[in-house]
């Protein structure tokens, strides 16, 4: 009974490939998948805003670009211009830049209610974000409000001067790109 048992130990250890850790060890060096999970971490954010009716929800359903868009403001400037140009003419909520830069999340125009974006959870990777949102689409053949609506999300995440980031649904598939200023 004791030769199986130190047999089955002895096996097992053989058996079991060592953990790779971000530095990697000397018969296994570090992957760069390691290396970005060790710089990668989970961020709180603060919710500014949500609601359907952004400035989009006025645009011209024919010729409107629908695509959907993610800002970054990491200035009180740039907030004010985003705030007036995507959701409406009143004062922006206060910030604090030098904690705090503000991302807006937006869905664009949509030809009737049942839309909504909800954003889930941030991660810092380096100097980007990855924003997830759960996004809510009316199921075909819905009852809707038969009205034009621009779904948006507007954060604030604890990462004054950010400039880049990425927006993903719950399921991983990119929304959109934003590259310091340059939206792709």
């Amino acid at each position: 009974m004791h030769f199986m048992t130190l047999f089955l130990v002895v096996t097992l250890c053989t058996c079991s490939g060592s953990v790779p850790s971000a530095s990697g060890t000397p018969d296994r060096p570090a992957t760069s998948e390691a290396a970005a999970a060790a710089t990668t971490s989970e961020m709180t954010f603060r919710l500014i805003d949500r609601g359907v009716l952004g400035r989009a929800a006025n645009a011209d359903m024919e010729t409107a670009d629908r695509t959907p868009m993610m800002e970054i403001a990491s200035s009180g400037n740039r907030y004010e211009s985003l705030w007036r140009t995507h959701i409406n003419d009143t004062p922006a909520p206060s910030v604090d830049f030098e904690k705090e830069s503000v991302v807006f999340l937006i869905m664009g125009p949509r030809p009737t209610g049942g839309y909504a974006v909800t954003p889930e959870s941030v991660t810092r990777s380096g100097n980007d974000l990855f924003v997830k949102t759960r996004i809510q689409e009316p199921e075909k053949g819905a009852m809707t409000t038969q009205a034009f609506t621009a779904p948006y999300a507007v954060i604030a995440v604890p990462m004054p001067r950010a400039r880049a980031g990425r927006w993903v649904r719950s399921d991983g598939s990119l929304m959109a790109v934003e590259n310091g200023g340059n939206v792709q």
